[in-house]
């Protein structure tokens, strides 16, 4: 979803949005002109918290990521969860 929709989250924020990795390189290795930034929040949803991830917007979800950089991004995403519950 677009960056500006993130304000439209109807559930209780628990911190504020915050970087969990950045990709300097695409797939390819070549350099990106800018950072590729993952970041994440933390929201009560339902008396649990739940863990929200987001990346810069493209056609579909994460999709200026190259397929192993998405992995990557599920594994921190999930260690990050884990780590913080």
């Amino acid at each position: 979803m677009a960056k500006h929709h993130l304000r439209r989250i109807g559930f209780a924020p628990l911190d504020d949005w915050h970087t969990v990795h950045g990709f300097d390189r695409k797939g390819n290795d070549a350099p990106r002109k800018h950072q590729y930034e993952v970041r994440a929040r933390w929201y009560e949803v339902g008396n649990e918290r739940s863990l929200f991830v987001f990346g810069q917007a493209a056609n579909i979800p994460f999709g200026n990521l190259h397929n192993v950089q998405k992995r990557e991004t599920g594994m921190i995403a999930l260690e990050k969860y884990r780590g913080s519950r």
